[in-house]
């Protein structure tokens, strides 16, 4: 019951009062009235990312960059290479997370990872399980060299806790069966 009382103590709602400058007000207001949320809802969404996400993609060294900037270092890659990128990534970022959200790498932990990154729009993920196999299918909008990159540092990841997941990818997909 404690675990029960914690979880819902941390999703209860505080009030806070903030400044920010007029122009930022603006800004959020429109960016509200355009997802059809209230002014309250998006702030509270944005403070969630930034606490939830951003910090922690922080901490271990990630960075951002322009869709067009990477599709234009993928293309410059030969699939070999897509490949080797996508098995180095897979042993340099989501153990760091996997330690710090669940502190061990387990299918658990490579699940929330995957999950994660899909929060933060590399991907939306969709699961499913069919005839006792657990499916994943993670849709994307980055080509099939991206695909590429993704099916590699799947494989990777799941390898790290003993699994071989049969991989199918389309130009915007990669679907994994476990």
């Amino acid at each position: 019951m404690a675990a029960l009382e914690t979880e819902s103590a941390a999703r209860r709602s505080v009030v806070g009062h903030y400044r920010v400058t007029k122009n930022v007000y603006e800004s959020l207001e429109g960016e509200a009235r355009a997802h059809g949320v209230s002014l309250n809802t998006l702030v509270s969404q944005v403070l969630s990312n930034h606490a939830q996400y951003d910090l922690l993609f922080d901490e271990v060294g990630s960075m951002r960059m322009t869709k067009d900037g990477f599709l234009a270092v993928l293309d410059m890659l030969s699939d070999e290479r897509l490949v080797e990128w996508g098995q180095a990534f897979a042993k340099s970022g989501p153990d760091s997370l996997m330690f710090a959200r669940k502190g061990s790498i387990s299918l658990d932990a490579i699940l929330d990872s995957l999950r994660l990154y899909s929060k933060v729009g590399w991907y939306s993920m969709h699961e499913a399980k069919r005839n006792g196999m657990e499916y994943v299918t993670f849709i994307h909008c980055l080509g099939p060299k991206y695909s590429t990159i993704l099916g590699a540092s799947i494989t990777a990841l799941f390898a790290e806790v003993g699994i071989r997941p049969k991989i199918m990818s389309t130009h915007s997909s990669v679907t994994i069966e476990y």
